[in-house]
């Protein structure tokens, strides 16, 4: 009964891990979005010099990608724990 309950547990984690991430990915775009729009004004290649421009328009994607990576490992422990129940 243990088993079961912990492959709920990690099945539960990884489902809402990935719609955490999915939530921040929208965000994310909407404010890389607002950024490109308010920071670069149309002269990408300007941006694209600027190493420090390419690194802030990236941090919005960072909550998504460590959730992602965390729905991951919820989701290779449940797989774990389904193949020793058979």
């Amino acid at each position: 009964m243990s088993k079961q309950n912990a492959a709920r547990k990690f099945a539960m984690k990884a489902r809402s891990y990935r719609a955490m991430a999915l939530l921040f990915v929208i965000v994310g775009i909407l404010l890389f979005a607002y950024m490109y729009t308010t920071k670069v004004q149309g002269h990408f290649m300007d941006a694209v010099k600027d190493p420090f421009t390419i690194t802030v328009f990236f941090i919005p994607f960072l909550p998504a990608v460590f959730l992602s990576w965390l729905a991951s490992s919820n989701e290779k422990k449940f797989n774990a724990l389904m193949r020793l129940k058979k």
